[in-house]
């Protein structure tokens, strides 16, 4: 009886107007019920209890393309694959087994635009919880202040999950995680998304919120070994975080005198480049002034940012005095762009409506001083690129300013632009998730992407095991093929 405490009127009262909003989402047999989670924290998880199958799918009229891209055929596919999993779980559903069901149409989502992704909002009992949500974000550092994770960082590669970053001291780079608390890892990744890079506390909170605990026991093979530790960490969520993006959101560089070439690391772009853009150039001079003919821009896990001062970094790359990125730009026309640009009217509300030249980047002026010449520049990505530095390396590669490298991005990484939080939008509200970002505008892009995948000029797979050894293999196979001299 614990497990289940008592229905709430006001989240009852929240889902039912949720229910409006969603096109059915709900029956009105749902019933929402709280559960205790155990964990570092007293938390509750809703659940809810469904008596019958999913008959539509919750719209986005604010997204330029979900609503066109969908039709019948989709969607009545996408709902047998839904239920079809609830009928395998039952009638109560955690959230985590609403994510599960829901898995389908999210990825389908966001194979339409990787903009859109979701994430948890880990409860407890110090919220309440609004229609709005208002309540869990206000409260939110109360919650992360109390909770512990471990600071790790992972990798994963075809479901095999390995330690990229750990700032726990008896956890390895390259240590492969097989179970957590005895738990095997396929079964954690039946409730994730197929994400390249993940935190250990988001691969756990996929599953029933188990992210936030002071304490696991870990199953690990390191070095082709089976070892078996006990991790922990005394350290609350902010603290945690804040010590791992500090670890991996630093841009640095360093020198492969063995190979000539030098190496730049950026993790991120930021709302006001300038800086970045100093160290981006000053950095590559170096290289250029120690006889480097080689330089390798690492854009790998970068999940964009600001296009502030992205003139300046094309400039390095691409000697024209400008380019033309795009053939047209169109945003989708809701209340939350309505404000943001004085051209739109309320007349057009719900329409896709093209950015005039004078408001968009056609034509794109370069700046010729901060070309630098005689050096071969390669750019590497990964699934993880993805926003502005997906469309940078787009940008770069159709105009011939730098080699891509490593693997394809995730399917039109590099297509869409402004966007506004997923807090938002009105969808799922019948359980503890949120979209993170929904996007209003989508370009039209010069590119040699296929069917909406961005390729490399040079493909280097992650593969497991190469990185099990701590290593970064994709760079090293790109600096041996660099000293090779051979034709890449």
């Amino acid at each position: 009886m614990k497990q289940i405490i008592y229905l709430i009127l006001a989240l009852n009262m929240f889902v039912c107007k949720g229910v409006q909003a969603q096109e059915k989402f709900n029956s009105i047999k749902d019933t929402i019920l709280y559960k205790d989670v155990s964990s570092s924290i007293i938390m509750n998880d809703v659940l809810l209890v469904k008596h019958t199958d999913w008959d539509s799918l919750f719209s986005i009229p604010e997204h330029p393309s979900f609503d066109s891209e969908m039709n019948d055929t989709i969607s009545k596919k996408i709902l047998n694959e839904i239920n079809k999993r609830k009928h395998s779980i039952g009638d109560t559903l955690c959230t985590s087994d609403i994510v599960y069901c829901w898995k389908p149409y999210f990825e389908w989502l966001s194979n339409i635009d990787p903009h859109y992704s979701v994430s948890l909002i880990v409860p407890s009992k110090y919220h309440h919880i609004s229609k709005d949500h208002k309540e869990i974000k206000e409260r939110k550092d109360e919650l992360i202040n109390l909770a512990t994770t471990l600071p790790v960082s992972l990798l994963n590669i075809n479901d095999t999950i390995l330690i990229q970053t750990s700032l726990v001291e008896n956890l390895k780079k390259g240590d492969i995680i097989s179970k957590v608390d005895g738990i095997p890892i396929d079964s954690i990744l039946k409730y994730n998304f197929s994400d390249r890079h993940i935190t250990f506390m988001a691969l756990m909170n996929f599953f029933y919120f188990k992210g936030v605990n002071p304490k696991y026991r870990l199953d690990l093979i390191r070095n082709g070994k089976p070892i078996n530790m006990e991790a922990t960490s005394n350290v609350n969520t902010y603290l945690c975080m804040s010590r791992l993006d500090s670890e991996e959101s630093t841009e640095s560089s360093r020198c492969f005198h063995e190979y000539g070439a030098g190496y730049i690391k950026l993790p991120k772009f930021y709302p006001n480049n300038s800086r970045l853009f100093k160290y981006v150039y000053k950095e590559i001079l170096k290289f250029k002034d120690a006889g480097y003919k080689s330089v390798i821009i690492d854009l790998r896990d970068n999940p964009g940012g600001s296009g502030h001062f992205i003139e300046n970094f094309l400039s390095i790359f691409i000697n024209k005095p400008e380019i033309v990125i795009s053939k047209s730009e169109k945003v989708k026309v809701s209340k939350y762009t309505l404000n943001d640009n004085k051209y739109l009217r309320n007349e057009v509300i719900g329409q896709l409506v093209e950015i005039p030249n004078s408001q968009s980047s056609i034509p794109f002026k370069l700046n010729h001083k901060y070309f630098i010449d005689s050096i071969k520049f390669y750019i590497m990505m990964d699934q993880g690129t993805a926003s502005t530095a997906a469309a940078f390396c787009n940008i770069v590669q159709y105009n011939n300013g730098a080699t891509l490298v490593g693997e394809p991005l995730r399917r039109n990484a590099y297509l869409y632009g402004d966007i506004i939080d997923g807090y938002k939008i009105n969808v799922l509200r019948s359980c503890l998730l949120k979209p993170d970002a929904i996007s209003t505008t989508i370009s039209e892009l010069y590119s040699l992407a296929e069917d909406g995948i961005l390729k490399p000029d040079i493909y280097i797979p992650y593969i497991a095991k190469q990185y099990s050894t701590g290593d970064d293999a994709m760079l090293f196979q790109l600096l041996w093929n660099i000293s090779s001299d051979k034709e890449l």
